[in-house]
C-alpha cells in the first residue's frame, strides 16, 4: 500500500503525513489494483475505485485528476465530490491477478461505504 499522496501540496498538509505529492507520478502508477481517494482530513474515504483488466492505476487516477497548466497545479476534472478530493492511497495487485483488484475493492466499498462511490451507497441501502 502507498502513502500518502497529496493532491493540492501547496495548500500545506498540516499534521497529515504525506509520502508524495502533485505533480509526482502517481503512486502504482502502472500497477492494477484499488485506489482510495479523501477528503481534507483523512478521516473516511470518498471513494473507492479499482484499475484491472487493461487498465493501471495513473491511467484511472487520471480520468479524475490532471493538470492546470496556467496554474501549475492538480486539477479536479468534472465529478460532483461531496468533499474536496485531498488524498491518494493506491494498493497495488500482484501482476498477472487483476481479479484480486476487483474482490478488494468490493470488500473496501462494503466496509467503509464511501460518501461519493455509488456502488458503496446501493450496498448501504440494501443492509
Amino acid at each position: 500500500m502507498s502513502g500518502l499522496y497529496s493532491l493540492f501540496p501547496e495548500e500545506g498538509t498540516g499534521s497529515i503525513p504525506v509520502e508524495r505529492s502533485w505533480p509526482d507520478t502517481w503512486p502504482y502508477n502502472e500497477s492494477q489494483g484499488v485506489y482510495v481517494i479523501f477528503g481534507q482530513d483523512c478521516s473516511e474515504p470518498l471513494d473507492i475505485g479499482k484499475a484491472s483488466m487493461n487498465n493501471f492505476l495513473g491511467d484511472r487516477l487520471s480520468d479524475y485528476f490532471g493538470y492546470d497548466k496556467p496554474a501549475r497545479r492538480c486539477r479536479i476534472k468534472d465529478i460532483n465530490w461531496s468533499e474536496r478530493p485531498m488524498y491518494i492511497v493506491t494498493v497495488p495487485v500482484p501482476m498477472g491477478m487483476a481479479f484480486e483488484a476487483a474482490a478488494l475493492e468490493e470488500y473496501l466499498i462494503g466496509r467503509f461505504q464511501p460518501a461519493d462511490n455509488k456502488r458503496g451507497k446501493s450496498l448501504a441501502a440494501g443492509a
